[in-house]
């Protein structure tokens, strides 16, 4: 994209010209001589009968050279302000660029660190996969021992019963023999 142009200057070309002649002479003095004040007399006659024309054209041409004079003025002006206008919107935006260069630069960094953060991150998360494989292996291989444990618990409750049962059997088919009351207490 090209950067705009001000608004182009008022056109003064005919500005000074305008200002000069805009005025409808009468008051020529009377030249000398006979032929001089004839057609003095000539002109103010004609005036007076279209004196009210030239009146009005002459208001006409005041009203017309004031206001171009004032459009002048307001052209210059906006041209004027047209141009500071490009010229603080130059220096906005260079600073407005310059302040995004620095921000970019930050991001840029913190986009850098966030990637190293991820890299950690999937390393991290890719030992705990593994570690868990491992553990999960470790788990299955405690769960077979507890198993087997129960077994031989469940195993020797058996025979721990068993064993109770006989000797609960032994104790009641043999009658306790009576001890002599002065004898030693028996050893254990």
């Amino acid at each position: 994209m090209t950067r705009p142009s001000p608004i182009p200057g008022p056109d003064r070309r005919q500005i000074d010209a305008l200002n000069r002649l805009y005025l409808i002479r009468a008051d020529d003095p009377d030249r000398p001589g006979f032929r001089g004040r004839l057609i003095g007399t000539l002109r103010r006659f004609i005036l007076r009968l279209i004196g009210p024309l030239v009146t009005r054209q002459q208001d006409f041409n005041t009203a017309l050279v004031d206001h171009l004079n004032r459009a002048d003025r307001v052209a210059s002006e906006a041209h004027d302000a047209s141009a500071r206008m490009l010229a603080w919107t130059d220096q906005t935006f260079g600073e407005l660029h310059a302040h995004l260069e620095d921000r970019w630069g930050d991001m840029e960094q913190r986009l850098a660190g966030v990637e190293r953060l991820a890299d950690e991150v999937r390393r991290r998360h890719e030992a705990l996969v593994t570690g868990e494989l491992r553990s999960q292996a470790v788990v299955e291989r405690l769960a077979g021992a507890h198993e087997e444990l129960k077994a031989s618990v469940g195993v020797l409750n058996v025979a721990t019963q068993s064993l109770r049962r006989e000797i609960e059997r032994a104790s009641a088919a043999s009658p306790p023999a009576a001890a002599p009351a002065h004898a030693a207490a028996p050893a254990p």
